[in-house]
């Protein structure tokens, strides 16, 4: 397991931000969308979980197919 080069892990990081910047806006529309609708705490709290799961199934599957497979621990 040697060095990678620069450009695969210059990627990963590019991805990794864009990802971060997605996950933002989504999460600024659905905060606005909830405080629109003004659920109660148990949909709150529903919608929060979905939400979170989404994001991190969107953000493993997205990682995992442009890093080859490797899952780092950073």
């Amino acid at each position: 397991m040697g060095l990678l080069p620069i450009q695969p892990q210059f990627m990963l990081l590019m991805s990794s931000l864009i990802l971060g910047l997605v996950t933002g806006f989504i999460f600024d529309i659905y905060r606005r969308i909830r405080n629109l609708v003004s659920p109660g705490p148990y949909l709150t709290a529903l919608g929060d979980l979905c939400f979170w799961l989404l994001i991190a199934a969107i953000t493993f599957v997205s990682l995992f197919t442009l890093s080859s497979g490797q899952v780092r621990g950073y």
